[in-house]
C-alpha cells in the first residue's frame, strides 16, 4: 500500500514543491517509456505523492507495452473507461 495521497488532494504547493514533484512525475514517465510502457490514462488520480513526497504513478490497468520496433499497437478504448477531463482534444 501507498502512504500518500493523490495529486488531486495534495493541495497547492510553492513553485519549489511543485519543480520538486514536476520531476518525479516526468522521471516515472521517462522510467515506463523506458520499459516499453505506455500507461494510457495519467491524470491527477493516477499521481500519488508518497510522505518522503517520492512519486508513484498507479492505475495501469490500461496500460500497453510498446512492439519491439517501439511502435505502439492501435488500441482502442470503450468510452466509460476515458477520464473526459484529462483527454486531449484531438
Amino acid at each position: 500500500m501507498i502512504d500518500g495521497k493523490t495529486i488531486a488532494n495534495y493541495g497547492s504547493v510553492n513553485t519549489e514543491e511543485f519543480l520538486s514533484l514536476s520531476k518525479g512525475i516526468v522521471g516515472g514517465l521517462v522510467a515506463s517509456h523506458e520499459a516499453r510502457f505506455i500507461h494510457c490514462q495519467i491524470n491527477i488520480d493516477n499521481i500519488m505523492v508518497q510522505q518522503d513526497n517520492t512519486i508513484k504513478i498507479i492505475g495501469l490497468g490500461h496500460a500497453i507495452q510498446c512492439n519491439d520496433d517501439n511502435s505502439s499497437p492501435i488500441v482502442r478504448f470503450k468510452e466509460e473507461d476515458l477520464d473526459l477531463r484529462f483527454i486531449s482534444p484531438e
